[in-house]
């Protein structure tokens, strides 16, 4: 009787014990995938950008600290102005291999899978643009005075005319369900100074005219749910940042001051805007990085140095909204740094003679 009491509390023990190391286990394998996703998560996150550090313009990708710099195109043409897509894992850029004049490829991010979209038109020097599903890239083409926005099916690699009218249409961005585009004209009764912000539908092309003629309106950016556009006008005096609808109804101004203040870019939960700052727009000038709220409260100066900041207008949100990259001559040249969304730690990831710019984010 003894000795079978005894087997079963060794067999309760040895069961609870089985028990407790496939708990652990569970909760070790759990842990540690975990730790393998975050780890993942961070590495995954890449940054491409432009440099004339071997003699011409290359595009080059590093980690997001800045090390492991690799150059992609590694070519005697002129390549630059990457622009990524995280659906199709593929970078769009122009490059002068094939012409003297710029034509739009693709790669991978290896610099693999090279092909060419646009070979013949005259493009603008704008990056070319993925819409958010992958199935698009946009650019603008033509010369000074007269141009159009332009649509590259990926799939098929059909280009077709969006806009296809005698003024001068420049591209501003997709919608979040890519299925419209934002862009500036100086058509119909605007004049050449006094361009308005358009909203054109891919699938119908309806048109609509956002803004009116009586002032400058420019460089809109959708949010990222799609119902508010943010964009730059001086319908008061001078260069603020407002937002409206995205019918243009109800808009808002949500900066107030002499300065020149523009090119609004949303943060990815769209709660904040990072916006440009300058004092003239002029070589001399001196813009620097600001962030509010998207109601206009909370107007703080991120980078806050002497030399200029954001040059060419390149800054951008890290996918996670944690960091901005952008473009600076604070060391001489041509730089890219990262700080953090508050403007803390800002950092010198290219730290090179050479010029780096056009820097993009790879998730």
């Amino acid at each position: 009787m003894e000795n079978e009491f005894l087997n079963a509390e060794l067999r309760k023990s040895h069961l609870s014990f089985k028990g407790l190391f496939f708990t652990l286990m569970a909760l070790f394998i759990v842990g540690a995938i975990a730790t393998t996703l975050y780890i993942l998560s961070q590495r995954s996150l890449r940054i491409a950008f432009m440099s004339d550090r071997d003699g011409d313009n290359e595009i080059y990708v590093m980690e997001m600290d800045g090390s492991g710099v690799v150059n992609i195109t590694n070519n005697e043409a002129q390549d630059g102005l990457p622009g990524w897509s995280e659906r199709k894992r593929s970078i769009a850029f122009l490059s002068t291999r094939e012409s003297t004049s710029a034509a739009i490829y693709r790669m991978n991010l290896y610099g693999k899978r090279l092909k060419a979209l646009v070979t013949n038109m005259p493009i603008i020097a704008t990056f070319p643009a993925w819409s958010p599903d992958g199935k698009w890239i946009a650019f603008d083409s033509g010369l000074a005075g007269q141009s159009d926005i332009y649509l590259i099916n990926v799939k098929t690699g059909e280009v077709r005319n969006l806009t296809d009218h005698p003024s001068a249409d420049r591209f501003y961005g997709w919608s979040p369900d890519s299925n419209q585009v934002l862009f500036v004209s100086n058509r119909g009764d605007q004049t050449v100074n006094n361009p308005a912000i358009y909203s054109i539908t891919l699938e119908s092309s309806e048109m609509v005219r956002l803004t009116e003629p009586d002032s400058v309106n420019v460089l809109a950016s959708w949010s990222p749910d799609g119902k508010k556009i943010a964009f730059t006008s001086d319908r008061d005096g001078n260069a603020e940042i407002y937002i409206m609808d995205r019918d243009g109804k109800n808009v808002t101004r949500l900066t107030d001051n002499p300065k020149f203040e523009g090119f609004p870019i949303w943060s990815p939960d769209g709660k904040r805007i990072a916006y440009i700052s300058i004092d003239e727009v002029t070589e001399e000038g001196n813009p620097e990085i600001y962030v509010m709220n998207s109601d206009g409260s909370d107007q703080r100066n991120l980078s806050n140095h002497p030399m200029q900041d954001g040059l060419e207008w390149e800054f951008s949100w890290s996918p996670d909204g944690s960091k901005i990259l952008f473009t600076t001559d604070r060391d001489g040249n041509l730089e890219i740094y990262v700080m953090d969304a508050d403007g803390g730690n800002p950092t010198n990831l290219t730290n090179h003679p050479a010029n780096d710019s056009a820097p993009a984010w790879i998730k």
